[in-house]
């Protein structure tokens, strides 16, 4: 009768260790920041990649989608849920960032996180956050015939 109780026992026992070893924490993977579709993404993969200080280096779109804008010493910091944007070393928007889920334009059916602020005129602003490819931030107007932002960062 020892001898089951002890079998019942360790085989408890056993069956226990490998049952939990099994449940190890999934590691998960460095998201890479350089290339990196995000208006797909949950928002706080969204967030955390464009979190810092970005340098606006053009603008292309519009009714012929033809259109190009260079900027020259503007740039855009995200900080939490923070924008500021800066032209020539001059603030001219700071402001907290209202993430909204609104539907895809380019893809019916799916939703992304826009990006919503009210410049100094109260004047609403909304974009969503495209992509990161090849280190090249791209923030979109949310709308028909808007403008692709593309950014740099900046360190």
């Amino acid at each position: 009768m020892k001898k089951v109780l002890f079998i019942t026992k360790f085989c408890f026992l056993l069956v226990t260790c490998l049952s939990f070893g099994n449940c190890k924490k999934k590691l998960q993977e460095p998201i890479d920041k350089s290339n990196i579709v995000l208006y797909d993404k949950p928002l706080s993969v969204i967030q955390e990649c464009i979190q810092g200080k970005w340098e606006l280096i053009y603008a292309k779109g519009g009714f012929t989608g033809n259109y190009i804008k260079y900027f020259h010493d503007e740039f855009w910091e995200f900080n939490n849920n923070n924008i500021s944007i800066t032209d020539s070393g001059s603030v001219y928007i700071d402001t907290t960032i209202q993430w909204k889920k609104d539907p895809i334009t380019f893809n019916p059916g799916q939703n992304t996180y826009t990006l919503n602020y009210y410049d100094r005129s109260n004047y609403p602003h909304t974009f969503y956050i495209e992509r990161i490819k090849n280190d090249t931030l791209s923030i979109v107007d949310y709308g028909v015939d808007g403008m692709g932002y593309y950014f740099t960062k900046f360190n």
